[in-house]
């Protein structure tokens, strides 16, 4: 089990508006300077390909999308989410990638981190066994750039940007002033391996 959470603005749904769902995901959250690094990239490729840039502020790599889930279960799910277990782990941002379908441009790994992988995995177990709805899609680790992007390239190979993942969140979005603000509700820290001395 992991140790104690850390949550911010846990009452705040609850508190304002009891009976309205909240719209929530499990994510990784980077660095303040990796946040900053994908901005710049993304702010190369809109003078590419024009579309709408994701704010240093909202960068992250979805893990698990629930969408609208009533307030009142909220402490079931951060209940579930203490029983995920998984280790710490880098991965390497190295690709540019795009979706036709809806038009976003998107950073990846070019190699899925078995930790990352498996993670996902005990997340939707513990969560699906909690009683939550999830979007079941098969996992596709990506940090979106752009949205509406006009031009949707071919593989682009970028110097690697290495990201430390020491921990995963649980995110409200919430409508602020014409656009979605993403708070974090809920940290899980990652287990750091123990490495065997003489290695």
């Amino acid at each position: 089990m992991n140790a104690p959470i850390v949550v911010k603005n846990r009452e705040q749904g609850k508190s304002s508006a009891p009976h309205r769902p909240l719209r929530l995901f499990f994510a990784l959250w980077p660095s303040r300077a990796l946040a900053q690094d994908c901005h710049r990239l993304a702010d190369r490729l809109r003078q590419e390909c024009g579309g709408r840039m994701m704010r240093v502020d909202t960068v992250h790599m979805t893990l698990l999308f629930l969408g609208d889930t009533q307030a009142e279960r909220l402490d079931d799910l951060m209940t579930a989410a203490q029983q995920v277990h998984g280790d710490a782990f880098e991965m390497h941002l190295d690709e540019v990638r795009g979706w036709r379908h809806n038009a976003i441009v998107y950073a990846a790994p070019s190699k899925l981190p078995d930790q990352l992988a498996g993670l996902v995995a005990d997340l939707r177990e513990h969560i699906e066994a909690a009683g939550f709805h999830f979007d079941a899609k098969a996992f596709k680790p990506h940090v979106t750039l752009l949205r509406n992007a006009g031009c949707i390239s071919d593989v682009q190979q970028l110097v690697a940007m290495p990201w430390r993942a020491e921990e995963f969140v649980l995110v409200q979005s919430v409508p602020d002033a014409g656009r979605m603000r993403y708070d974090i509700i809920g940290r899980w820290p990652l287990q750091t391996p123990v490495i065997p001395a003489g290695n």
